[in-house]
């Protein structure tokens, strides 16, 4: 994750380092801070697109656990009752409901660079 989508802001954030607060270049300072505001949109989402990612793979997981339970246990347990379906389900849908309202938080209060100093982009 760092390597492909943190490292490029850092080295963009240092480079800032070779602009002053009076510096009369506007037009790199604001190609500069254009960049990184690209960069950081960019990054976001893919780390976003990683987390989504992974997520999906653990929700498949559990699943193929969960087919692999209730067929090695098939003959020896007897099956759930409506209720005890419904409860999982429940319990299942809520989880699902509580993952996505946090992947949602996140995406909306994600920290962005903003420009300072009078920039505009």
């Amino acid at each position: 994750m760092y390597d492909g989508h943190v490292q490029a802001g850092v080295k963009k954030l240092l480079g800032l380092g070779q602009f002053s607060a009076g510096d009369t270049n506007q037009a790199a300072l604001q190609k500069a801070a254009a960049d990184i505001q690209t960069w950081a949109n960019g990054a976001s989402q893919g780390i976003q697109d990683l987390i989504k990612a992974e997520q999906d793979k653990m929700e498949s997981d559990v699943q193929t656990r969960l087919d692999e339970m209730s067929q090695a246990l098939a003959g020896i347990l007897p099956p759930p009752s409506s209720s005890i379906k419904k409860v999982i389900e429940d319990a299942t849908q809520a989880h699902v409901v509580e993952v996505s309202e946090a992947l949602t938080t996140a995406q909306n209060n994600k920290p962005v660079w903003q420009p300072k100093l009078g920039m505009t982009l």
